[in-house]
């Protein structure tokens, strides 16, 4: 019965979670460039935490703790010099290399900002909108309720990637998702088997990697 309670659980925070994304795009689109610059920034952000919002409400339901999804209050500053290093070894490996070989027109598309506020505002959405929102569902609170369900450890480490992925379907293409599949199943097996990687590490390490693709596409 715990089991079956937990799946629709899951199931519930899947769905709910791939709508919002879904309806933050077609936000994005047709509404959002109708307020203005300072009132978009915000926005951009706040309306990205919104995508977690199911698994939040089934997070306060269930009384769950920011310990039980990954979080930690030990050795902080390590946390932070671990999730820096798998962005920067992530990018390295994936952004720039690949960039370099092929030529960023065959690899990623190009954001040439004008402004160094510009750079500077992107770093804090990356991180504080989009990768703390989706660490939080997919490295945290789905990746947690996998694991209370499932007997064997490799399924969750599996299926948490997989569905990264296909979270990222409705803005990207098949490439996007099978890289991002990638990318997920690098942080949840460096969740899992690196000594004080928190979910804190993860979403340093996802603000700096999606950061550097911002940037590297712009320098070089």
């Amino acid at each position: 019965m715990k089991n079956k309670k937990i799946v629709v659980e899951i199931i519930s925070a899947i769905i709910g979670t791939f709508i919002l994304e879904f309806g933050l795009i077609c936000f994005n689109k047709y509404v959002l460039m109708n307020f203005p610059l300072a009132v978009r920034m915000i926005l951009m952000i706040v309306m990205y935490w919104i995508i977690g919002l199911v698994p939040i409400i089934f997070c306060i339901k269930n009384k769950q703790k920011l310990s039980e999804l990954g979080f930690s209050k030990n050795k902080i500053l390590k946390q932070i010099l671990i999730g820096i290093t798998i962005g920067c070894v992530i990018s390295l490996f994936i952004t720039l290399i690949p960039i370099l070989i092929f030529g960023k027109e065959n690899t990623y598309s190009s954001s040439n900002f004008k402004y160094i506020w510009q750079y500077i505002y992107q770093f804090i959405y990356l991180t504080v909108g989009v990768s703390l929102t989706e660490e939080f569902i997919f490295r945290g609170y789905l990746l947690n309720k996998l694991k209370k369900i499932s007997e064997n450890k490799i399924i969750p480490i599996i299926v948490t990637p997989l569905l990264f992925g296909l979270f990222h379907i409705f803005n990207g293409n098949i490439i996007q998702v099978i890289l991002t599949t990638f990318i997920g199943l690098i942080f949840v097996i460096c969740k899992e088997k690196i000594k004080n990687c928190s979910l804190l590490s993860l979403i340093i390490a996802h603000g700096i990697y999606d950061w550097l693709i911002v940037l590297l596409t712009a320098i070089l």
